[in-house]
């Protein structure tokens, strides 16, 4: 059987036992928006439906072989068949000439899953079965809980948290960090501009600090800056909004 042709859903095995269906949407959803995630009743597979077919191909592209955040071990990922058909494609996912499992070797290196694209994050590389890479050694951490500011922005009070607006179409998720970066420390997948299908910024992100003193500061110098261009910076602390307060020292 042929390898089943890219759509919106992909096929993926190598989950831990103990995957379900919500944990699993969680943690790919900062590659994409997730229409559906759905454990097999067997463990360890899924497939997954993406908002649409250049999600679905980042995903195949960047992650087979990959081992994301929130995922214990390296996981196989392809595009399903139709519905109705069996999951997956490439002839299954026994172990092949050269010792790759699905067609997918394990003995080079490959990008990943946050290499180009709209992923959510910095380049990593991830190396053979059984051996190490700085992605990797991120997701222990981050699993064992060493890093301040936790794993995910839900656990961060609102006071960590600032929403900024006026951003020009280039900015990137590296442009955040090297921005807000010096007014305090940043926790992992504590920035992100916000992007159109075309992979502009709409002009709108979100950055979270280890402190909420540190947010409370990045919001008091950088709202309300004016640019060259005559547009004005808007930075405010997420708690703020909820309050009606626009804090620091917004326009009138």
């Amino acid at each position: 059987m042929g390898e089943a042709p890219p759509s919106d859903r992909v096929y993926i095995t190598g989950l831990q036992k103990d995957m379900t269906d919500a944990s699993l949407k969680e943690i790919l959803g900062a590659y994409g928006t997730i229409k559906e995630a759905k454990v097999l009743p067997s463990g360890g597979a899924a497939i997954v439906t993406f908002a649409t077919l250049d999600e679905a191909k980042w995903v195949v592209d960047n992650l087979d072989g990959n081992m994301p955040e929130g995922i214990k071990e390296a996981i196989n990922v392809k595009f399903a068949n139709s519905r109705g058909g069996s999951g997956g494609g490439g002839g299954g996912w026994g172990k092949s000439e050269g010792g790759s499992w699905g067609g997918n070797s394990w003995g080079g290196d490959k990008s990943g899953p946050y290499g180009g694209g709209k992923g959510w994050g910095k380049s990593g590389c991830m190396m053979g079965k059984g051996g190490f890479s700085i992605q990797m050694m991120k997701t222990s951490l981050l699993n064992m809980g060493v890093l301040p500011g936790g794993k995910w922005s839900k656990e961060r009070t609102d006071e960590q948290q600032l929403y900024i607006k006026g951003l020009p179409p280039d900015t990137t998720d590296a442009d955040l960090q090297e921005i807000f970066g010096p007014f305090g420390a940043i926790p992992p997948r504590g920035v992100k501009a916000t992007l159109n299908p075309e992979g502009q910024c709409t002009g709108v992100g979100w950055v979270d600090f280890v402190e909420e003193a540190d947010a409370a500061k990045a919001a008091s110098v950088l709202n309300g800056m004016t640019m060259a261009d005559g547009s004005w910076l808007r930075v405010c602390v997420k708690a703020h909004m909820k309050g009606g307060s626009k804090g620091g020292k917004d326009k009138k």
